[in-house]
């Protein structure tokens, strides 16, 4: 999805020259920083229910056998049963 930002002018020089030195693009380095943001959100809210937050698991660590990608997804569908369980 595209969208236009508004960002200071030297917030967008330090962007920019962050992900020049990491070989990246501008659009990578800031959708990760989102990701990261949305991640510190929910885990100060104790909650990481979204369906990203599995697949960012999974992206962390190089798995190549399937039987790890699905035990991965298992554990934290049983520890997000166990969430909802303990709010109820």
């Amino acid at each position: 999805m595209k969208t236009t930002l508004e960002v200071p002018d030297d917030l967008y020089r330090e962007v920019k020259s962050r992900a020049a030195l990491r070989r990246r693009k501008i659009k990578d380095y800031v959708a990760e920083g989102l990701r990261l943001a949305l991640d510190a959100d929910a885990s100060r809210d104790g909650k990481s229910f979204g369906p990203l937050s599995v697949f960012d698991e999974v992206r962390s660590e190089p798995l190549h056998q399937s039987e790890a990608v699905h035990a991965m997804i298992e554990q934290a569908d049983s520890a997000r049963k166990d969430l909802w369980r303990d709010e109820s």
